[in-house]
């Protein structure tokens, strides 16, 4: 029993550390190394979870950017295709064409804001623009008259 005791003498929890999977130890930490406070010091690696979540980040940002770009190019086209009609005679096959184009963009607006891409009244703004310009065809065009006030 003695010589137990004497094998455990120079045992101290005073500066013990548990160190846990995927931790790194600093110099800090290992004995005869410690603080001239007698405090030991260890940093976690925690590193793992942020570069994921960087990641994670970069690739949901280029994902957002790729559908926000694909909704710009569908107005532009849109927008375009008003501008080209306001300018010659418009035919009806003409208004098909545009709102098959109008939905198509509306169709990747709404995805959009169902994925959390973008915000609701952006959508409806941009919605609203196509829309505008589409009347405003058809009006010039005689094809349609607004109801008064």
């Amino acid at each position: 029993m003695a010589a137990l005791a004497t094998a455990f003498s120079g045992l101290s929890l005073k500066g013990s550390v548990v160190v846990r999977r995927g931790q790194n130890i600093s110099a800090g930490s290992v004995p005869g190394l410690a603080a001239p406070s007698g405090r030991v010091a260890f940093f976690v690696d925690a590193k793992q979870n942020s570069l994921k979540r960087q990641r994670v980040t970069e690739r949901n940002r280029l994902y957002n950017k790729d559908r926000k770009s694909e909704i710009a190019t569908r107005i532009k086209k849109v927008i375009k295709a008003v501008d080209s009609l306001q300018k010659q005679e418009v035919q009806e096959s003409d208004i098909l064409g545009l709102e098959k184009m109008i939905g198509e963009a509306t169709k990747s607006i709404d995805k959009a804001v169902s994925k959390g891409i973008m915000k609701q009244n952006t959508a409806a703004r941009r919605k609203s623009r196509m829309s505008r310009a589409k009347r405003g065809l058809l009006i010039k065009a005689g094809m349609y008259t607004p109801a008064a006030k």
